[in-house]
């Protein structure tokens, strides 16, 4: 067996990666590689449309680093966050069933390395009984569709009394999606 059939039939696609960067360029041109690398896939993602939310011109808005508007200050700080560990995201991105959206989590989160979405829901107003109301509802809204926590939903919390702590987020990111 030569090196490019053992390539394909037994290494692990790091080394295949590895194997097609070091080709010449001539080669390279020639061959069509049938996995994307990790910069295409996130590249690709990224660049997925879809239509923002709408919201009254007097909601109050945050700005991101990456300049997105956002609806609260934790948000930034998630965002911010995420951006700065280099996970890609969407910020309220839709998720529809047969046509209808029935979410949009604060962000679409991708972990490239298993190229596995999660979706995160902050909840930052846990001490308000309509908002803990409307977020027990969300979070069955998902586990009635299979997201469960820690399996493809991450959710943080905070409150007037336990603000949200950014150590906590940062080891969420490495622990999901780096």
């Amino acid at each position: 067996m030569d090196r490019i059939e053992w390539l394909l039939h037994s290494a692990p696609l790091c080394e295949i990666e590895e194997f097609f960067r070091h080709m010449n360029e001539g080669k390279r041109k020639l061959v069509v590689p049938i996995i994307k690398s990790d910069e295409e896939f996130r590249k690709e993602w990224l660049e997925v449309s879809y239509e923002p939310m709408i919201y009254p011109s007097d909601a109050p808005m945050y700005t991101t680093n990456r300049d997105e508007k956002v609806r609260s200050k934790s948000e930034v700080i998630i965002a911010n966050t995420l951006a700065d560990m280099g996970v890609p995201y969407r910020y309220e991105y839709p998720l529809a069933e047969n046509g209808i959206v029935w979410a949009r989590p604060d962000f679409t989160v991708l972990n490239l390395k298993e190229r596995k979405c999660y979706y995160w829901e902050h909840l930052g107003m846990m001490d308000d009984e309509n908002y803990l109301n409307h977020a027990l509802d969300k979070i069955s809204k998902y586990a009635e569709r299979g997201h469960f926590q820690g399996k493809n939903l991450l959710l943080t919390y905070e409150s007037s009394v336990h603000p949200i702590n950014i150590l906590e987020i940062k080891q969420m990111i490495r622990e999901f999606l780096l």
